[in-house]
């Protein structure tokens, strides 16, 4: 019972990431933005520190920027994978009433009574449902 409940909770951290994945692609889309009007506007960057304001000073300076927005780039792929693979995993499941619930809850990030209004299902029919899902959940399968 143990081992069952420990690989439920090992689904479930993997299925919440999912939301997360979504916060943080969020917040790497708004860093690119925000180093993007900083390689347009460079001069607009205030720090109170004395510079020279030669053309290598420019061309490091964009160097960097694009170096960031590479690495970032790159994180926002990782995220975007993630996302994708959490939901094809979710896909694969044979019960469509359990991908079903687990699509509402992990993806769209509803909670349980929300759920169970959606499906017309009754609260703890829905709770039972959820941990039969999880039981079926391939989560070590690719």
């Amino acid at each position: 019972m143990e081992a069952v409940r420990k690989e439920n909770d090992r689904k479930k951290e993997y299925l919440k990431s999912y939301q997360e994945a979504v916060r943080e692609e969020q917040r790497i889309k708004d860093e690119i933005e925000q180093l993007r009007l900083d390689k347009m506007c460079p001069s607009v960057i205030l720090d109170d520190m004395p510079h020279s304001h030669n053309q290598t000073d420019l061309s490091a300076y964009a160097a960097r920027l694009d170096s960031l927005m590479l690495d970032l780039k790159c994180k926002l792929e990782d995220k975007t994978e993630l996302r994708h693979e959490i939901n094809e995993r979710i896909n694969s499941m044979h019960c469509e009433n359990q991908k079903t619930l687990l699509w509402l809850r992990y993806i769209q990030g509803m909670n349980f009574a929300e759920i169970s209004v959606r499906m017309h299902y009754e609260y703890g029919y829905v709770l039972r449902m959820h941990g039969r899902s999880l039981r079926n959940f391939p989560l070590d399968e690719k």
